[in-house]
């Protein structure tokens, strides 16, 4: 072991010992107050203060006892009283007004409203003219099918909705008409996903990754394009390098696993989630690589605090060295050299956080942004044809990147509808 390696074994043992001590003073502190021959009654609450008085804030002066932000009143309904209910007596005095607010659909949520549109001849110069082009109108009016859109992007079938809708009051609505208007709805928003989708591949950092979803039985694929401020999905027949052409942006920093297709782009940061989750099927299966296993998370938790602090070149090439290392050390083992390439094919592109600020190590957002694909797939299992493939590209692009720019998606989509 030369002498470099030791300075790092001693930190190690030292970090360990630290944390060891710090257990065992929580330990302590917990015993204070619990053992295991304390009755159930005399455990600590989650709402009884800690040593030392210090309360947690409680709910804000005014709560209506449930914590939900409830908007105001459209209508307020007095609930009087002129006899007493217990002696009869009309001797009343008000001492005292309490309120509840509560949310609910009106008796009829759906109205139908007749335009009449009259038509004038005008002597001035001959012609037929209305307040309006009446043949504009839709049997559906822009708030349901901003609804109906809504409730097709959580995977309901257009049967589901029409029967829902039918409930409501609307007698007769059917499953093709469901479909017409929500495709209607999804070339509507084309033009605002193009806008999103451009905002996003400017962006400093981008967000890849991809899954299957088979169309009509057929493969096809599903990729995401993500920031915290837009999540955009592609849809396509492959997993090849062309799609992600469409994705990639030579001043945008990547982050993606270690799928090969996104190794062309120019400044890439890889998913150390990825890295952790093979280490560890690897340690669970040959135990003796789980060594480089723990050094390999130990090393990630040093990543993050370093990250926090403005790039630094010394730490990036001590980090170099040491994940360098790592690989060595797993290629001389027979059952950790395909983990030791999986590391090396990487190079630095699992470094790249610590040369660039705010730059996160794992690519946890993408995975998060395909979750509701995943429950779409499950849910419908695939897509009969590309107006299933638009929709997904235009309606859940569009309503996902609202929701996380906090616009009103319902208020937005009846907008765009109008």
């Amino acid at each position: 072991m030369n002498e470099d390696e030791r300075r790092y074994v001693d930190a190690l043992e030292k970090k360990i010992e630290l944390l060891q001590q710090e257990n065992e003073d929580l330990k302590c502190k917990l015993l204070a107050f619990m053992n295991e021959n304390t009755p159930s009654s005399k455990l600590r609450k989650r709402n009884t203060p800690p040593p030392g008085g210090v309360r947690f804030p409680g709910k804000p002066k005014g709560s209506n006892g449930g914590g939900i932000q409830l908007p105001e009143p459209d209508v307020v309904d007095e609930h009087v009283l002129d006899t007493c209910p217990d002696c009869g007596s009309k001797q009343l005095v008000k001492e005292r007004t309490r309120s509840q607010r509560v949310l609910d659909f009106p008796e009829k949520p759906i109205i139908c409203t007749d335009h009449q549109v009259p038509e004038y001849h005008c002597n001035g110069c001959d012609h037929t003219v209305t307040a309006f082009d009446i043949n504009t109108l839709n049997h559906y009016g822009p708030r349901l099918q901003a609804i109906a859109t809504m409730l097709k992007s959580q995977g309901l079938s257009f049967g589901k909705i029409a029967a829902f809708f039918n409930q409501l009051g609307t007698s007769s609505m059917s499953a093709s008409s469901i479909l017409s208007f929500t495709t209607k709805t999804s070339k509507a928003l084309a033009h605002t996903r193009g806008a999103l989708f451009r905002a996003a591949k400017k962006a400093h950092i981008g967000h890849k990754d991809e899954t299957g979803f088979r169309r009509d039985g057929k493969n096809g694929w599903v990729w995401t394009l993500c920031n915290p401020m837009h999540t955009i999905y592609i849809v396509a027949h492959s997993r090849s390098h062309v799609v992600a052409a469409q994705l990639r942006n030579p001043k945008q920093i990547s982050v993606t696993d270690g799928y090969q297709v996104y190794k062309k782009d120019i400044i890439r940061q890889l998913c150390w989630a990825h890295l952790l989750r093979k280490a560890e099927r690897y340690a669970e299966d040959y135990p003796e690589l789980e060594d480089q296993h723990l050094r390999l998370k130990t090393f990630y938790t040093q990543l993050v605090v370093w990250c926090l602090d403005p790039p630094d070149y010394k730490r990036f090439n001590e980090a170099k060295w040491i994940l360098e290392d790592v690989a060595t050390v797993l290629g001389s083992r027979r059952h950790g050299r395909k983990l030791a390439t999986y590391i090396k094919n990487g190079g630095t592109d699992w470094l790249t956080a610590l040369r660039y600020s705010g730059v996160p190590l794992t690519n946890n957002l993408a995975e998060r942004a395909l979750r509701s694909v995943v429950v779409l797939r499950k849910m419908m299992g695939c897509y009969r044809n590309w107006k299933g493939a638009k929709f997904i590209e235009n309606v859940h692009s569009v309503l996902t990147t609202w929701q996380l720019q906090g616009i009103n998606g319902f208020q937005a989509l009846t907008a765009k509808l109008t």
